[in-house]
């Protein structure tokens, strides 16, 4: 499964690499669908670039549709109030519930109700999340085709939405919390581009190309005899693995790594500050920097998968959490060791570096301010961190939990704001300071 999704969190990668192979789905032939939509590729490869939107719609994706099992009606109005919305298509299970349809049109419930999921089309390769020279993304639907389908999955109250360029293709859902952003992402290249014209596509290859084809054909909003699609028991999935995660996450959080925090903060008080034993205040205000700077990254590493920090950025990828973590597996696997002196703190000192960047923006890295305070040196947990350090060992302990569950990595890219937050509420609802594994109490 080399292809895996590169979009933004509606289903979990993990979830897809572990648990889609067991879905019978999987086991189904695609070869057929294959060498049509390549036929489709390499004539979209040819001519591609000298089409307009409407001549990408005749040449590739009404072929597309056909071939992935679609009926479909073109550009039928809905209107929500004062909002007019037109998608590209409307897609319907078979040719039956299509002309069904027609009649219904104007009637928006009647019609869209019917209505499997909609597509929106683009002309080849135009980028389909246009951002502002800043790096946020400009609101004017017209500008940013992503926000042109969030306009349209409400105007038609359809449940799913298609959006593609010919190229790229995404997913969205009407269901999830920021429907702009969460979207399944693949691009048909990277499956199609390696492949000699004439030759026969090896089993991996066929694998990735069913990333696309499971997720985008008719079958895959079609309802089983529970009343429950393909889609829909991948996006259930997706959310149990999230709520696994977390649940799994604040326990390993408590039991694992707020010793190793906790107590590397005792061990440098001790050895480099003088201070042979802890009162009840001092260990509540330890255990407190602690659960601030394990809230601080885990903060990271969601802002890095959901790509919130540019880890894309090779200046930024030097510096960013993603890459100090795959450095501790590295030497982890290799046998080699990390200092647990108090005094070699480098991999400690780097992370303050990293929280400080992010507190007042980096241009030069592309990490813009983040104003909401979580990283500010002068609150009280945040000054206690900038005058006490961990040994590099710790470190890498602790980062090494975090991101790595029974030896595969966690996927924060599909952890969400709401998941953070309960890890982060469950453990102040932990009873104060676990024993500790370095000081002995």
């Amino acid at each position: 499964m080399s292809a895996s999704p590169a979009g933004k969190s509606l289903f979990s990668r993990h979830y897809l690499e572990t648990h889609l192979p067991r879905y019978p789905e999987w086991a189904e032939d695609p070869h057929p669908v294959f060498v049509r939509l390549r036929e489709l590729w390499e004539h979209g490869k040819r001519l591609g670039e000298t089409w307009n939107e409407n001549q990408t719609e005749t040449e590739f994706l009404r072929p597309t549709l056909d071939v992935l099992g679609w009926a479909f009606i073109p550009q039928a109005a809905a209107r929500r109030g004062r909002r007019l919305s037109r998608p590209d298509y409307a897609l319907f299970p078979d040719a039956e519930v299509k002309n069904e349809a027609y009649p219904c049109q104007g009637q928006d419930d009647a019609f869209y109700g019917r209505a499997c999921a909609i597509a929106e089309a683009k002309h080849w390769g135009r980028p389909l999340s246009r951002q502002s020279t800043d790096g946020r993304e400009q609101w004017d639907a017209d500008a940013n085709p992503s926000h042109q389908m969030v306009n349209y999955l409400v105007g038609t109250h359809c449940p799913w939405g298609i959006l593609t360029n010919g190229q790229i293709w995404r997913l969205y859902s009407r269901e999830v919390s920021s429907t702009a952003s969460e979207f399944y992402e693949l691009d048909l290249g990277l499956i199609l581009d390696f492949l000699p014209t004439d030759g026969e596509p090896t089993a991996e290859q066929l694998d990735a190309f069913k990333l696309w084809w499971l997720f985008f054909r008719r079958d895959a909003f079609v309802a089983d005899a529970q009343d429950r699609n393909f889609v829909q028991r991948v996006a259930a999935g997706s959310a149990s693995y999230a709520r696994e995660v977390s649940d799994k996450l604040k326990e390993l959080v408590y039991r694992e790594v707020m010793p190793e925090v906790a107590g590397g903060f005792i061990a440098y008080r001790r050895e480099r500050l003088g201070i042979g034993q802890e009162t009840a205040a001092s260990r509540a205000e330890i255990y407190r920097a602690s659960l601030g700077l394990l809230y601080k990254l885990l903060f990271i590493l969601y802002a890095e998968a959901r790509g919130l920090l540019p880890v894309d950025n090779p200046a930024y990828h030097a510096e960013s959490l993603t890459r100090m973590a795959a450095e501790f597996a590295d030497k982890r696997q290799r046998g080699l060791p990390l200092s647990d002196a108090t005094h070699a703190t480098r991999q400690y000192d780097s992370l303050l570096a990293l929280f400080h960047r992010i507190d007042l923006g980096d241009p030069s890295l592309g990490i813009p301010r983040y104003d909401g305070g979580l990283f500010n040196p002068a609150t009280p947990e945040n000054r206690f961190l900038e005058t006490h350090k961990l040994s590099d060992r710790a470190v890498a302990r602790a980062v090494n939990i975090l991101v790595y569950d029974a030896g595969e990595p966690v996927d924060y890219g599909y952890i969400s704001v709401r998941n953070l937050g309960s890890i982060y509420e469950g453990l102040l609802e932990m009873p104060e300071m676990p024993s500790l594994r370095r000081d002995g109490i």
